[in-house]
């Protein structure tokens, strides 16, 4: 073989192996993820956190996060500044101490269980601490949401099982590979058909399908799970990854859809209720009673109504419970929890040794705020007195907002009482009256908040001796009540009607209505609408004993007015 022709084949092997190990390098190359361009905040590290310690979780989801994406700062809850996010195209929140946060404060968030929660005083956030009773496997997902198609791909592993708190069967996707603490759920009727949330997915909790798993909020997104990076599930850990890049595009998102009033009013429906344990059950029952009471008053209704409905003034529910409790140092002073003059009084009361330490235990209770000193107390509500406004959304605490006067709350309860509706007569045996409640809510009627949550609420009233129907079975001809309630344009529903519980029938199947009864339902606008009007009618057929009348029907009509500027 002649010289030429052996450099020409060292040649050909020479490139042929560069060929080789170039095709071998792209191969490998390709398996290996690209950073996500975005730069990440992660609050964690706190000693006060679930799922695991809090140093070691923070290591963990720090190097879980440098591995997906170019810029990973870390801080501790204690240590977080806003500025600290300027630079920042989302922020994970694993801190489950407050953090401060400054008005109109929009950055990107996903807030990992109640860790992220906790904290985020944003008043009238949906996102709430319904129950933090998640487990391992999520259920009825949006399969063709964002998060599951990019930039990561992954394809959730379902699996046909009993839902053991609803008896279905769903396709369950486990998230979790060792189940260490519970993740969260907020209450998903508060996102149904409102349009600055996304509902994702929920999953095996003690409230069923009332709770929600995977939720975004404008720019806040509750990653339910609590499990560090080390015990999700690999489809798990980069359904997260997307999660955060899906968040970046919802920098300056705002919240249009307000959860409105919140535990307060839930109790005052209950009150009100003529059988309160038979509408609850006794699971549900004991979650919002002050556990102390429940032996003490065993089954009878009447001292728990006896108990709350004098101090409702004065209620308020503990730091992460869910039930309800009486603040004996407000009540002492005879002043209600969310009036802004109980401020004012404990301020005056730290010059009296007597009774100062009280005093003090009320204004932290109620501003979050550690100040001790007198001075700084006078100095703080001389500067934030016009700004005050009290939320039951989150911790039944004061908040500071931009000045102007504060919205006047009207509760279903407070609602209910003022409204106007005849007395029924035999000749005339049912009497229907209409009016709404909602947080924003002014004293001549009107609602003064676009997207803020209104309740409907429409009360029947029959007379003693007769009933209405609430339902009927099908070889019954029998009339059930039915309320139909048309919205203007420029309104939604965001829910269901909320039914009061009915009696049982002499007739298997047949259900009725008697005495005073409360049916609500809640909508939010989605404009400034002047002078709007809400126009229904409630249709039953009336019963004794002895007759039925023909079916009837009663009309309302509801007035309502959006202000946007206010």
């Amino acid at each position: 073989m002649n010289t030429k022709l052996r450099l020409d084949l060292k040649k050909v092997v020479l490139l042929a192996i560069t060929l080789f190990v170039a095709m071998l390098s792209a191969a490998q190359s390709a398996t290996v993820e690209v950073k996500q361009p975005l730069r990440i905040l992660y609050i964690g590290g706190d000693a006060d956190v679930l799922g695991g310690p809090g140093p070691q979780r923070a290591a963990d989801f720090k190097q879980f996060l440098e591995n997906h994406f170019i810029s990973v700062a870390t801080t501790k809850g204690a240590d977080f500044k806003p500025e600290m996010s300027t630079d920042i195209d989302v922020i994970v929140k694993d801190a489950r101490i407050p953090i401060v946060l400054p008005p109109n404060f929009r950055k990107p968030m996903v807030l990992v269980g109640s860790n992220g929660l906790y904290g985020i005083d944003r008043t009238g956030t949906k996102i709430d601490l319904l129950c933090e009773c998640l487990r391992d496997k999520l259920h009825t997902i949006r399969l063709d949401h964002p998060i599951f198609h990019g930039p990561l791909a992954v394809t959730p592993t379902l699996t046909q099982e009993a839902d053991p708190v609803t008896g279905r069967t769903v396709g369950m996707w486990k998230v979790q590979e060792k189940m260490q603490d519970p993740g969260l759920v907020a209450a998903v009727e508060q996102f149904l058909d409102a349009d600055d949330s996304e509902i994702i997915a929920g999953g095996i909790n003690m409230k069923g399908d009332h709770g929600v798993a995977l939720v975004r909020e404008a720019n806040l997104f509750l990653w339910g799970p609590i499990a560090n990076p080390r015990l999700m599930t690999e489809e798990a850990r980069r359904a997260f990854v997307n999660t955060i890049v899906y968040m970046k595009q919802f920098d300056g998102a705002k919240q249009t859809v307000w959860r409105g009033l919140h535990g307060r009013r839930e109790l005052e429906m209950m009150l009100a209720t003529k059988d309160l344990r038979r509408m609850l059950g006794a699971e549900r029952a004991y979650d919002d009673f002050l556990p102390s009471l429940i032996d003490k008053y065993s089954d009878s209704i009447e001292k728990y109504r006896a108990y709350y409905a004098p101090n409702l003034g004065y209620v308020r529910q503990p730091h992460g419970e869910i039930w309800f409790e009486i603040d004996e140092d407000a009540k002492s002073l005879g002043i209600a929890n969310n009036d802004s003059r109980l401020l004012e009084k404990c301020v005056g009361l730290l010059s009296n040794p007597s009774e100062a330490p009280k005093a003090l235990r009320l204004l932290q209770r109620y501003t979050g705020l550690s100040l001790t000193d007198a001075t700084a107390w006078q100095d703080w509500l001389k500067q934030n007195r016009s700004k005050l406004y009290f939320s039951d959304s989150y911790d039944y605490r004061f908040f500071t907002g931009p000045a102007g006067p504060a919205p006047t709350p009207v509760s279903v309860r407070t609602a209910i009482d003022a409204m106007s509706v005849t007395e029924p007569t035999d000749v005339a045996p049912v009497s229907v009256g209409a009016t709404a409640a909602t947080y924003f809510h002014s004293k001549e009627g009107t609602f003064s908040k676009k997207g803020a949550l209104v309740t409907l609420v429409v009360r029947v009233k029959v007379a003693d001796g007769w009933h209405v129907y609430a339902q009927v079975p099908q070889d019954v001809s029998y009339k059930p009540i039915k309320i139909d309630a048309q919205l203007p344009d420029g309104f939604r529903w965001n829910e269901d009607w909320q039914t009061p519980l009915a009696n049982n029938g002499d007739v298997p199947g047949l259900m009725e209505y008697r005495g005073d009864v409360v049916f609500t339902r809640q909508f939010y606008s989605t404009a400034a609408i002047a002078k709007a009007k809400i126009n229904g009618n409630v249709q039953f057929q009336v019963c004794d004993v002895q007759q039925c009348m023909p079916a009837a029907k009663a009309s309302f009509e509801v007035p309502v007015t959006i202000n946007e500027n206010n």
